[in-house]
């Protein structure tokens, strides 16, 4: 497997002038994220303090981002909110069978025993194989590590955009 240099990924949270939490996020670039925020969002305009904090890893970053979300509850996000837990994603476009599942076809493991090796259900591992849902953060980086890469987390369309973000400020 190919070894890759680690960037250190920033856990951002904006705030407006009254100290409200407006969003939460997490990039290698955070400056070039929250610029990409304000080119389609009408809410940055209202950011008036942020705060980094910054991880070793993503995986790390993607945990912490969670966390913070369930439990700070911020205005403008949606992943990760309690009342978005079931948001069932569409399945990926034009791309066949996805990773996961080639992966399993290719070294015959059953959905069962791979599902033992991540901690999920096979039923999970089931719905992730066929594309009819999408990982946790948590879960989407126990699929990669244990893939060695071949199922990358930003392979997932909720996590595509952290495929070109490896760092640049």
């Amino acid at each position: 497997m190919k070894t890759c240099k680690q960037y250190p990924i920033g856990l951002y949270r904006m705030y407006s002038a009254d100290g409200a939490l407006l969003y939460i996020g997490q990039s290698g670039a955070p400056t070039r994220r929250i610029e990409q925020h304000a080119a389609c969002q009408d809410w940055p305009f209202a950011v008036a303090r942020i705060d980094v904090e910054w991880h070793l890893t993503r995986a790390a970053a993607l945990i912490a981002e969670a966390a913070a979300i369930a439990a700070e509850r911020p205005k403008h996000n949606i992943v990760h909110q309690p009342f978005t837990r079931h948001v069932r994603w569409p399945a990926p476009r034009g791309r066949g069978m996805n990773k996961l599942a080639q992966y399993l076809t290719d070294r015959k493991i059953t959905q069962a025993e791979f599902a033992a090796r991540i901690g999920v259900t096979q039923a999970m591992v089931s719905r992730l194989a066929k594309g009819k849902t999408q990982p946790s953060p948590e879960v989407a980086v126990r699929i990669e590590r244990e893939t060695d890469g071949i199922a990358p987390f930003h392979a997932w369309p909720a996590y595509s955009a952290f495929a070109d973000d490896r760092g640049a400020a």
